[in-house]
């Protein structure tokens, strides 16, 4: 490619990628609001952002394919470390285990929004839907080799079926991550509580000692709760 085309392509994927962020943030304001992604459209969402229609059409064919380059940037930026689980050859202690899990729900926590947009949508359009399951089964892989790592060392409770269970335990965080509106501080808190207490009596609880230690690791910690009302 000659240097002046070069030029013009990379000019013209900047344009794109900052159009691309523009309408994010109008994105976030509306899901925030408790706005759905299949009930704004291209005209709604341009203004929003401080565009005019024809600027989003010069950049992306519709709202799929927007939405479709939102979701490859979080796949690469929520993906860029692998989850505790995924590297641990152990089983972690409590204190560790809700650590692990916080951690995985901060790497996603700040791209709720498109995580929204991409599950509503998921359920009119095919290739979100695939891009979507494909997304998701990036937690479930890194889950079910954990999975099958402890039930072959004898960390994880016996018998469990790997997949089935990586895919309800996966589905059940990202079913929070798309919830629209977002969760509040103090409902994602006792979420997170929640995930590690199901996370435990799932996977450890069973081969732990009685007082509800991993052998050579730590006790239950809790933390006081709120509930919203």
């Amino acid at each position: 490619m000659p240097p002046t085309t070069r030029s013009k392509q990379s000019d013209r994927d900047s344009r794109r990628t900052a159009t691309r962020d523009k309408l994010l943030r109008a994105l976030e304001r509306f899901h925030a609001t408790g706005m759905h992604y299949t009930e704004v459209s291209v005209e709604k969402l341009s203004a929003a952002a401080g565009l005019t229609r024809t600027t989003f059409y010069v950049y992306f064919e519709d709202k799929v394919d927007l939405l479709l380059a939102w979701l490859e940037e979080v796949g690469v930026a929520a993906g860029s470390a692998p989850a505790g689980w995924a590297v641990r050859d152990r089983a972690p202690t409590r204190a560790e285990l809700r650590q692990d899990v916080a951690d995985a729900l901060a790497r996603y926590r700040p791209h709720v929004a498109v995580l929204a947009a991409a599950r509503d949508t998921a359920l009119f359009e095919t290739r979100v839907d695939a891009a979507y399951r494909a997304f998701v089964r990036n937690s479930i892989d890194d889950l079910s080799d954990h999975i099958e790592r402890g039930v072959r060392g004898g960390w994880v409770q016996p018998d469990l079926p790997a997949t089935e269970i990586a895919t309800w335990l996966a589905s059940m965080v990202h079913r929070t991550l798309s919830a629209t509106p977002p969760l509040d501080d103090g409902a994602y808190l006792d979420r997170l509580d929640d995930y590690a207490e199901i996370f435990w009596n799932t996977l450890y609880r069973r081969v732990a000692d009685p007082v509800g230690a991993i052998p050579g690791g730590g006790q239950k910690t809790t933390r006081t709760r709120s509930r919203a009302k």
